[in-house]
């Protein structure tokens, strides 16, 4: 059967900081992200939107010169 969905709907929240030292600096952020899943019900076979996706987390990064001439970055 043809049918479309209607567009997936997302919530974001994301905070953060930087700071930058000059040789050295690191940013760190907190997120959560909620969205609308959509999904195969194994009974019907049809493909619809059904529930909720959630993704938390945390990133961080830094980066630097140690030694001039010698750049450092990691996430």
């Amino acid at each position: 059967r043809n049918a479309s969905l209607p567009p997936l709907v997302s919530r974001q929240v994301e905070v953060g900081a930087k700071v930058d030292f000059g040789r050295f600096g690191a940013t760190f952020a907190l997120f959560d992200i909620a969205r609308e899943a959509a999904v195969l019900d194994p009974g019907t076979l049809v493909f619809a939107n059904d529930g909720e996706q959630v993704h938390r987390g945390a990133e961080a990064f830094g980066y630097g010169e140690p030694v001039p001439g010698l750049g450092l970055l990691g996430g």
